[in-house]
């Protein structure tokens, strides 16, 4: 089975439990999602809400010290990718394609300059905003949220100048849509739902969907129990019924998996990476066709990566 995820936090936990990334009792480790070939993985670092200025940068670079000598220890199974021609390495050499990833704009500490910072680091996707309030704009925890702040106007036009993905997953309504305004290539939810299957302030609307399509994007399907649907009802069966609207609105060629391993808490089902082989097997009874299917775990989300991870000159035309 083919895998790209979009999303886990695993990168912060294991750092935050001074646990291994390759072997540990996390949802995600490398041993165990080395059943899949090739295995793409976006590792994010989350920046807590609780961080803001310097004391959130300093968080992020903690956090990628430790993920960094993870890397460089088990780098017989793991590759850091940073262009299109890494992942292409690592496919060839039997690795996990790891890309890097930064959820919440609040590490930048309402500097530009951070983000060729951080892209240089091997940053290649930012979620704008956790569910609070940062520089760039409002999360979807704010009741009354507003949108992108005039920084964060600057920081999306500065991502997208490097080469850096413009992630709307828990941004706010409102900055979503400004988002949309700006950006000139795609851009992606990379752990959001279908708001319409169950309604919660982290899923996306039908609009919302529509738009991210529109614009040649991405939405990843979260596993978080509390995004799937009501308590007791978040399991495969859930998880299908968003799967299902996202084709029923078009969304074929942009639908992914967000799993958010390591961030949430999970329905046994989806207890850890291993469940993913069997969630398939589920998917293809239920009636998606292999086609469908494989688009869902890799084709859309490697599309959008081998775009995005162009030669910066590429980029740039």
């Amino acid at each position: 089975m083919r895998l790209f995820d979009l999303h886990c936090d695993t990168a912060g936990e294991c750092w935050k439990q001074n646990k291994d990334l390759f072997e540990n009792d996390l949802h995600l480790s490398l041993k165990r999602g080395g059943a899949y070939a090739p295995w793409r993985q976006v590792f994010a670092i989350f920046i807590p809400d609780t961080c803001r200025g310097e004391a959130a940068w300093d968080y992020f670079r903690q956090a990628y010290a430790y993920f960094s000598d993870q890397l460089e220890k088990h780098s017989d199974v793991v590759s850091l990718c940073c262009t299109a021609g890494d992942m292409a390495r690592a496919e060839r050499e039997g690795k996990c394609a790891a890309i890097l990833a930064v959820e919440g704009g609040a590490v930048l500490g309402g500097a530009l300059t951070r983000i060729r910072e951080l892209y240089d680091l091997g940053v290649r996707l930012m979620t704008l905003t956790w569910n609070g309030e940062n520089e760039l704009g409002c999360g979807c925890g704010k009741r009354f949220a507003g949108g992108l702040t005039q920084f964060g106007r600057e920081a999306v036009r500065e991502m997208e100048y490097v080469g850096m993905a413009v992630d709307v997953s828990h941004l706010s309504r409102r900055g979503f849509y400004h988002v949309a305004q700006i950006v000139k290539r795609p851009f992606l939810a990379s752990h959001s739902n279908c708001g319409a299957v169950y309604r919660h302030p982290r899923s996306l609307t039908d609009r919302q969907i529509s738009c991210v399509v529109s614009h040649g994007g991405l939405i990843g399907v979260n596993l978080y129990k509390s995004f799937l649907g009501k308590p007791g009802d978040a399991g495969f069966a859930a998880a299908y019924r968003h799967i299902a609207h996202l084709l029923e609105r078009g969304a074929e060629t942009a639908m992914a998996l967000g799993s958010d391993f390591d961030g949430c808490e999970m329905d046994p089902a989806f207890a850890g990476i291993e469940k993913l082989q069997a969630f398939q097997a589920y998917l293809l009874e239920r009636g998606l066709s292999a086609e469908q299917a494989d688009a869902l775990f890799y084709k859309n989300a490697e599309k959008f990566f081998q775009n995005l991870l162009q030669p910066q000159s590429d980029m740039l035309k």
